[in-house]
């Protein structure tokens, strides 16, 4: 199993509106859409360590003032209830 860290953003909605900035303008420095950045903002989508990192760095701010990590393996579903 691959068991690459993921993060959740825990403060990236205030941190960007304490800069003045938009989910817009983040997902498009990101290359991303509009809702897959909202679904990260509230949570309930994690991204990986590199897109996490060009996060912090556009923000100006370490990793982990805005992300909490999690292993992999935390947040997979196991097989057997992806079976039934």
């Amino acid at each position: 199993m691959n068991r690459t860290n993921r993060y959740t953003a825990t403060n990236l909605g205030s941190l960007l509106k304490a800069q003045g900035r938009h989910q817009r303008w983040l997902a498009n420095q990101l290359d991303i859409s509009d809702s897959l950045m909202s679904k990260v903002i509230l949570g309930q989508r994690t991204i990986d360590e590199a897109l996490a990192k060009r996060v912090a760095t556009l923000l100006g701010v370490d990793l982990f003032f805005v992300f909490e990590l999690h292993q992999r393996s935390e947040l997979d579903t196991p097989m057997e209830q992806l079976a039934s």
